[in-house]
C-alpha cells in the first residue's frame, strides 16, 4: 500500500512531541535499523487491518511472535508512544496521505477508510496531530483543483 511517511518519520515526529496529549518523553535510545525495520513491519500489518475492527494489538504481538509485553515495551521503547497511540498515529497519517492524494472525498468516508466510526473523534485527533482540521486539506485540495 502507498503512503508517504516512514517509520523513521513517525519516530521523529513522536520524539519531537508532535503529539501533545502523552508526557514528554526522556528517552534517548536511538533506534537501530533493525528497529525501524521492526516498525515497518508493525506499519504494514497496522494498515492491512486497518478498518478490522476485531484485530486487536494481542492479535498485532501474535502476528510479530512478540508477547504482548514486549510488544508494549518495545514500541514504546523505539517511538515513544504507547502502542494505542502510535497505531492511531499511523492511523492518522494514512487519514493525511488519502486527503492530500484525493483518494476519497468526503471526511466521513476517510473517518470510515482508517477505522474509525465517528466524524467528530476522528476530526479531534487529526487536529490534535497536524495541527489542522482535516476540513482545511479538502478545503486546500478544491482550491487547487
Amino acid at each position: 500500500q502507498n503512503r508517504k511517511f516512514t517509520a523513521s518519520e513517525l519516530v521523529s515526529e513522536n520524539k519531537n512531541e508532535k503529539i501533545t496529549t502523552s508526557a514528554p518523553t526522556t528517552s534517548t535510545y536511538q533506534p537501530t535499523p533493525a528497529d525501524l525495520d521492526w516498525l515497518q513491519e508493525v506499519e504494514t500489518i497496522a494498515l492491512r487491518e486497518i478498518k478490522n475492527k476485531d484485530y486487536t494489538l494481542e492479535d498485532l504481538a501474535k502476528e510479530l511472535l512478540i508477547s504482548y509485553s514486549s510488544f508494549r515495551q518495545k514500541i514504546k521503547l523505539i517511538s515513544g508512544l504507547p502502542p494505542n497511540r502510535y497505531i492511531r498515529s499511523i492511523r492518522l497519517h494514512h487519514a493525511k496521505y488519502i486527503l492530500e492524494t484525493r483518494e476519497i472525498n468526503t471526511l466521513k468516508e476517510i473517518a470510515f477508510e482508517i477505522g474509525f466510526e465517528g466524524l467528530t473523534h476522528f476530526s479531534k485527533l487529526f487536529e490534535t496531530e497536524f495541527g489542522k482540521h482535516p476540513q482545511e486539506f479538502l478545503n486546500k485540495r478544491s482550491s487547487i483543483s
